[in-house]
């Protein structure tokens, strides 16, 4: 399976994450090439993450689909006993149930799923500001091909027919969107495993358009978040200083890249003279 074209055709080749040199967690980025994966509950909008989707289905699909999940669950089940409690949960519990649909996706989203937030934009005034301590911090531009596949090499259960980590982008929204999802048993379900993926995974790539500035993109972990995962350094591609980085933290970063990473593009960022902007120079 094709790690990153399973799911979007158009992943940059670089993306970028900013970080604050004051903050240890942040300095292992480019000390011991790690990422972390958060579920989204922890992220700053309330709203990341938590549109829920609106199932739709026939009756027919929903009750096949009950008695696939019964059986799946309990082996050996025989069919008539899935069917005669497929239909009692079906009488019992109406599967358009909002606050119910509401509460079972927020726990998928502690339990399920880790985030880890990229962006293609490496001179954005703004993200310097909230994301990299007020231009003090740097940002580290990451190969994601390279990325991606060095984590890839480092899970224990690892199988090339399990996806376990995605890349997709960021849609932004005017209004509050209606994220649809069809309910449909394997037997009878005719979408790829692609576009049932790109269904279901809908509210981790759906925030207002007040965010649009950030031009992100995400790279996702399933049934597993709170993990911290690791990559080898030539994933590192450059490096950029934050225009009010302290001399000493300039220093100390230099030094790593010196013996750690010889050959990395490292450019300094600087204030626009007469345009609200920032500008780059390449110094090593």
């Amino acid at each position: 399976m094709e790690i990153i074209d399973s799911f979007h055709s158009s992943v940059p080749q670089i993306l970028y994450k900013y970080r604050s040199w004051s903050d240890v967690y942040h300095k292992r980025l480019l000390t011991n090439c790690e990422l972390y994966f958060p579920s989204p509950l922890k992220f700053n909008d309330p709203f990341d993450s938590c549109v829920a989707l609106t199932p739709y289905g026939s009756k027919s699909d929903i009750l096949l689909l009950g008695i696939e999940l019964l059986r799946t669950q309990n082996p050996g089940m025989p069919y008539k006993e899935a069917l005669k409690r497929a239909k009692i949960v079906n009488k019992e519990q109406n599967y358009r149930n909002e606050e119910m649909i509401k509460e079972q996706h927020r726990q998928m989203l502690e339990s399920n799923y880790g985030v880890c937030s990229l962006t293609s934009d490496f001179d954005n005034l703004v993200m310097w500001s909230h994301y990299s301590n007020s231009h003090e911090g740097f940002c580290i531009g990451l190969d994601v091909d390279l990325l991606v596949h060095d984590i890839y090499r480092q899970i224990p259960d690892y199988s090339p027919d399990k996806l376990f980590l995605l890349c997709d982008e960021v849609i932004y929204y005017t209004d509050y969107p209606e994220l649809w999802y069809k309910l449909a048993p394997k037997n009878n379900d005719t979408r790829t495993i692609d576009e049932i993926y790109r269904e279901a995974l809908q509210p981790l790539f759906a925030k207002s358009k007040q965010w649009e500035y950030e031009k992100e993109w995400r790279l996702i972990t399933f049934q597993r978040n709170d993990l911290t995962l690791t990559f080898f350094t030539p994933a590192i591609k450059s490096i950029y200083l934050g225009c009010k980085m302290i001399a000493k933290h300039r220093a100390e970063i230099l030094t790593i890249i010196e013996h750690r990473y010889p050959g990395l593009q490292v450019y300094q960022m600087k204030m626009k003279a007469k345009e609200f902007g920032l500008d780059y120079e390449q110094i090593l």
